[in-house]
């Protein structure tokens, strides 16, 4: 994992809009070519925000794709659960267990803030992204 801040073009992408997603996409596909960076399916680029993108929506991704924008602003699980999209998880690998109280793994949606965060994957959710990595 490679962490840059602050690069000029990139990550100050306007955001909060329906085509975040397509825009951010668009500025990364340049800036990998720019770059001579590697693009294969195992590079994967997110966009990591202050805030929400909408009122409703704290990130989205490309399902197995290479691209994600995802939020800080108070939800722990949205960066974790973005990536998932993008190694093959989906909505439906996500569960709701119980451990002396309920909480949400990773993948699930929409998630609620009466449950409390499990911080891991379903096992559904691990063989979807053994399934994409190892494909």
């Amino acid at each position: 994992m490679i962490y840059h801040r602050q690069l000029e073009g990139v990550t100050d992408v306007r955001y909060g809009h329906e085509e975040t997603l397509d825009e951010w996409t668009d500025i990364m596909e340049d800036y990998v070519e720019r770059n001579c960076i590697p693009y294969t399916s195992r590079q994967k680029f997110m966009l990591i925000t202050p805030t929400r993108l909408s009122p409703v929506r704290a990130g989205v991704a490309w399902p197995r794709g290479n691209f994600a924008v995802a939020t800080l602003d108070n939800s722990y699980p949205v960066i974790a659960h973005e990536f998932g999209h993008l190694l093959g998880a989906k909505h439906d690998d996500g569960e709701v267990r119980y451990y002396g109280w309920w909480c949400e793994t990773n993948m699930i949606s929409p998630s609620t803030s009466l449950r409390s965060n499990c911080y891991v994957f379903s096992k559904q959710a691990n063989q979807h992204i053994r399934d994409h990595v190892y494909r």
